[in-house]
């Protein structure tokens, strides 16, 4: 459970990192480019970081509690390769 969390985890706060900067850049070109007045806030970065935080746990705690659907999904990848290589195995069967 700690790998899915700690992996969703990073994934988020990379992408939140991301949005930041992209955020940032376009407020920048737009006020060299449109001469608009734009100003970014350190509250609203966080904000971002601390949602995109809160979805990675979210995403990350809830497959890790939820195995059996990894295990049954794996159990089909197996079956259709099988059949696809001629086994006669199928999932009803076992």
């Amino acid at each position: 459970m700690f790998q899915f969390l700690v992996e969703a985890l990073v994934l988020c706060l990379v992408g939140g990192l991301i949005g930041v900067l992209f955020g940032s850049l376009g407020a920048l070109i737009l006020s060299k480019l449109a001469h608009w007045n734009t100003l970014i806030s350190p509250l609203a970065i966080l904000l971002a970081f601390v949602f995109s935080a809160a979805v990675g746990l979210f995403f990350g705690i809830w497959p890790a509690r939820r195995p059996r659907v990894s295990i049954r999904l794996s159990r089909c990848v197996t079956n259709r390769r099988r059949n696809a290589e001629g086994g006669t195995r199928n999932r009803m069967t076992g």
